[in-house]
C-alpha cells in the first residue's frame, strides 16, 4: 500500500483552510449560496470556529445556537423546513442566499453516471430547454484520499441552458422528471468518477469486517482513485452530515471481471447498508442502474455482475432502472440516458414516494414445475407480460447437466411457461443471461423484465 498511498497523497487536491480567527466561523463548501435543504427533516449545520466560539444560525423566524468544541468543530440543528423558498440562512455574520427546501439526491458511481448531458442523445434539443431554477446541482471535484476528509470542492448551481450540459445526464433526467411532477425543488449532489470500482467507494472498515471482502482492502491499484476507500474518503465521507432523500447509483462495469463479478453482490450490498448507516437517516432509498448490454471480453462476466446487482433487491427500500433495450453492444457508454433517468424516477416513485402504480421492471419471483415444463413467476406485472421480440434466443432451459438450449416460451398473465423437447426433465432456466442481453419480455406497461437465472427446488 506504500506506493499507492503515496500516489494518492501526491494526487490529492489539498483542502487547505486558513487559521480561524476569533468570532470567525467557517462552513463546509456544501453549505453555501443556492443550496437545497432536505425538507421534512431537521436542518443540520456544521463547521469550524475557534474553540469555545459561540455559533448562532437563523433561518426565517427560527434560530439555534452551538459552541465550538476543543477541536474547533461545531454542529447544530434547526427545525424541519417545508418545501419552498428561497430563504436566507445566516450563521453568525455569514449570509447564505437563495436557499431552497425540497428533495436532495446523491448521484454516484462511475462513467455512466458522470456521463454529461451534452454528450447524450437529444442533447441539442434538451439543453436549450433546461431552464430549471428550482433544480440545483452540486458537483464534487474528483478527489481520492487515503483518510476520510472533512470537506469537498464544489458549488451549488441552478440548472440553466448555459450549464446543464456539464452535469450527469442520468441525474438530470431523473431529477427533472420528479421535479415537474412533484412541483417541489429538487437537488443532486453529484459525486461520480469514470472507471472507478465499488471498493473505492466503500469504507475500509466495511471491507476488513467481511472475510469475503478483506482482499479488497489490500489490493494494489495503478490509479489512486481505485484504491480501496479512496473515493469514500475524498468524495463521500465529507457530505454524510448533509440530510438527503436518497441515492442513485450507476456503477459495476469496473467490477465485472471474473474475480469480482460474483463478489459484487457482497460488496455492493455492504456498501449500500454502510452508506445508509453513515448518513444516519434509516433505510434511505437506494436506486441503481442495471448494467447495459455490451460485448465484454472473456476475462469478464457481465451476466453474473447483473445477477449480483439484482441480489440487492433483498434489502429494504432498494429499486433499479432496467437498461435492456436502451444499451449499445459496441459502446459501454450508451447515450440514451433519458430513458434510464426516467426509469430511475419511476423506481423513486415506488420506493421513495409511495406510488403503487409507477411502471417498474418485472422481477423474477419463483420457479415451479409443470410436467416437462417450467413456469417462471414475475412480480411488478399486474396487467401481465408480453413478448416483444424473438423469445427463442432469450429464454434457455437445461437439465441437471446445466447444458442450456433455446427454449420455447409462452406468456400466461404474469408468468412464462418455458420448455424444450430436448430437455424432458428441466431443472434450470435463464432469461436474457448474456452480455448482449435481449429484451424480449416486457410488462404490458412497457418496461422490460430483469434478467433471470434460476433452478427448480427439488423436493
Amino acid at each position: 500500500m506504500g506506493q499507492t498511498a503515496s500516489r494518492i497523497r501526491q494526487g490529492l487536491i489539498a483542502l487547505a483552510f486558513a487559521a480561524v480567527s476569533p468570532a470567525e466561523v467557517r462552513l463546509p463548501a456544501i453549505l453555501s449560496d443556492h443550496m437545497v435543504l432536505q425538507s421534512g427533516v431537521p436542518v443540520r449545520l456544521w463547521g469550524w470556529a475557534s474553540p469555545g466560539e459561540q455559533v448562532t444560525a437563523r433561518l426565517g423566524a427560527v434560530s439555534a445556537k452551538s459552541k465550538a468544541n476543543g477541536a474547533g468543530k461545531w454542529q447544530l440543528f434547526l427545525p424541519p423546513v417545508a418545501p419552498g423558498g428561497p430563504y436566507t440562512l445566516t450563521v453568525n455574520t455569514q449570509k447564505i442566499s437563495d436557499v431552497l427546501a425540497g428533495d436532495v439526491w446523491v448521484a454516484s458511481g462511475q462513467s455512466n453516471m458522470a456521463f454529461m448531458l451534452q454528450n447524450a442523445d437529444g442533447a441539442a434539443a434538451e439543453i436549450p430547454k433546461a431552464n430549471l431554477p428550482r433544480v440545483r446541482f452540486f458537483k464534487i471535484a474528483n478527489t481520492p484520499a487515503d483518510t476520510p476528509q472533512e470537506d469537498v470542492k464544489g458549488s451549488w448551481q441552478s440548472i440553466t441552458p448555459a450549464n446543464a450540459g456539464q452535469y450527469s445526464a442520468v441525474a438530470y433526467f431523473f431529477t427533472k422528471s420528479l421535479h415537474l411532477e412533484r412541483k417541489v425543488p429538487m437537488a443532486v449532489i453529484q459525486t461520480a468518477w469514470g472507471g472507478t470500482n465499488c471498493q473505492a467507494w466503500t469504507r475500509r472498515e466495511v471491507l476488513t469486517a467481511d472475510a469475503n471482502l478483506k482482499e479488497y482492502a489490500t489490493r494494489e491499484s495503478k490509479t489512486p482513485q481505485n484504491v480501496a476507500s479512496a473515493l469514500w474518503n475524498g468524495m463521500v465521507a465529507p457530505i454524510t452530515p448533509y440530510p438527503i432523500k436518497g441515492f442513485i447509483w450507476y456503477q459495476g462495469e469496473a467490477n465485472r471481471q471474473l474475480r469480482d463479478a460474483g463478489l459484487y453482490r457482497n460488496l455492493f450490498g455492504a456498501m449500500i447498508q454502510d452508506w445508509r448507516s453513515q448518513w444516519g437517516q434509516g433505510d434511505l432509498p437506494f436506486l441503481w442502474v442495471l448494467l447495459a448490454p455490451f460485448a465484454t471480453p472473456a476475462s469478464a462476466d457481465l451476466p453474473l455482475t447483473r445477477e449480483s446487482q439484482l441480489e440487492t433487491l433483498r434489502l429494504r427500500n432498494v429499486g433499479f432502472a432496467n437498461t435492456l433495450g436502451v444499451g449499445n453492444a459496441k459502446d459501454i457508454h450508451p447515450k440514451n440516458k433519458k430513458t434510464v433517468g426516467e426509469r430511475l424516477a419511476n423506481a423513486a416513485r415506488r420506493v421513495a414516494y409511495g406510488s403503487a402504480t409507477a411502471p417498474i421492471s418485472p422481477v423474477f419471483r419463483q420457479l415451479t414445475a409443470e410436467g416437462g415444463k417450467l413456469r417462471m413467476w414475475f412480480d411488478h406485472a399486474p396487467a401481465g407480460l408480453k413478448l416483444a421480440g424473438d423469445a427463442e434466443f432469450a429464454f434457455e432451459i437445461a437439465g441437471s447437466d446445466e447444458n442450456y438450449v433455446p427454449a420455447e416460451a409462452k406468456v400466461e398473465g404474469a408468468t412464462v411457461l418455458v420448455s424444450a423437447e430436448s430437455v424432458p426433465g428441466p431443472v434450470f432456466v435463464r432469461y436474457a443471461y448474456r452480455d448482449i442481453a435481449p429484451d424480449a419480455l416486457y410488462s404490458n406497461a412497457g418496461v422490460p423484465a430483469a434478467p433471470v437465472r434460476a433452478r427448480i427446488t427439488q423436493p
